[in-house]
C-alpha cells in the first residue's frame, strides 16, 4: 500500500483547494455509514500546523471508544495530511485475553470529497498473527504508548506532538513498505474491513456578494421612502 510521503510541501493547488467549500478540514464533516445508514456521526478537524490536525469524532460512530491502553478513540487523535488530498490517522487496538488479535487501525479520509466516488473514508483493521509478526506490533506498540503516556501529563506540547508524529510516522511507514492489500492477503487473515463511508463538508452560511448587497440596500431605500 503505496501512500507516499505525509510531511510533503503545499503546492499552490493545495492552497487553492483549501479554499474549497467542500474541504472538510476546512469545514469539518457529516458521514454516515454505506452498509449501516442508521450509522452517522461528524469529524471535527483542529489544525495543528501545515500538516497536522486532530480529529474529534461525535455521534454514532460504529466503532468502541476505548482501545484497551486507556485511550479515547474519539478525542484528539492525531492525524496526517497527504499531498493528494487524504488525511491519515492511525491507533492500536488491544485484545487482552488474546494478543493474536492485536490490531493496527488505517483510517483515511479523502477530504475533498469527488461526486463521482461518494465513499471517501475508509477504516481497516490489520492483524500481526500471520505475513505481518508480533515484533512489529510491538514497536508500534511502545511508540503509541509513549505517545499516551506523554498526553495525559503535557497534551499538546512540543514533546508530546513530537511522540505523536513518531507513532504515526512508523505506523505510516508500515503501511507504506509493508501492507499488502487484497484477496490473497485477506484470505490469510492479514486484513479485514472496519468501516466504510460518505463524508460531506458542512453546509456554509449563504454570503450576499457586493451586486446582492447592493440590491439589498436599494430596495431598503424604495421601502423607506414609500413609507
Amino acid at each position: 500500500m503505496v501512500i507516499g510521503n505525509v510531511y510533503a510541501d503545499h503546492s499552490l493547488e493545495h492552497i487553492r483547494e483549501q479554499m474549497n467549500d467542500k474541504n472538510l478540514l476546512k469545514r469539518n464533516g457529516e458521514c454516515q455509514d454505506i452498509l449501516e445508514s442508521k450509522n452517522k456521526w461528524k469529524f471535527l478537524f483542529s489544525r495543528k500546523d501545515a500538516e497536522s490536525y486532530y480529529v474529534d469524532i461525535e455521534g454514532s460512530y460504529p466503532t468502541g471508544i476505548d482501545d484497551g491502553y486507556g485511550s479515547n478513540k474519539f478525542q484528539k487523535n492525531f492525524a496526517g495530511v497527504k499531498s493528494d488530498f487524504k488525511l491519515f490517522w492511525y491507533e492500536l487496538n488491544k485484545d487482552d485475553k488474546d494478543d493474536d488479535w492485536n490490531s493496527l487501525i488505517i483510517n483515511v479520509l479523502e477530504y475533498l470529497p469527488k461526486e463521482s466516488k461518494p465513499e471517501n473514508f475508509i477504516s481497516i483493521m490489520v492483524f500481526f498473527n500471520a505475513d505481518y509478526k508480533k515484533a512489529e506490533y510491538k514497536k508500534l506498540e511502545d511508540l503509541y504508548i509513549k505517545a499516551i503516556n506523554e498526553g495525559k501529563i503535557n497534551f499538546g506540547t512540543n514533546t508530546h506532538l513530537k511522540y505523536q508524529k513518531d507513532f504515526f510516522n512508523e505506523a505510516h511507514n508500515f503501511s507504506e513498505t509493508r501492507l499488502v492489500l487484497g484477496k490473497e492477503s485477506w484470505d490469510k487473515g492479514n486484513w479485514t474491513n472496519v468501516l466504510r463511508a460518505e463524508c460531506k463538508a458542512f453546509p456554509s452560511e449563504k454570503k450576499l456578494n457586493v451586486k446582492d448587497l447592493r440590491k439589498d440596500v436599494r430596495k431598503k431605500i424604495i421601502k423607506k421612502k414609500t413609507n
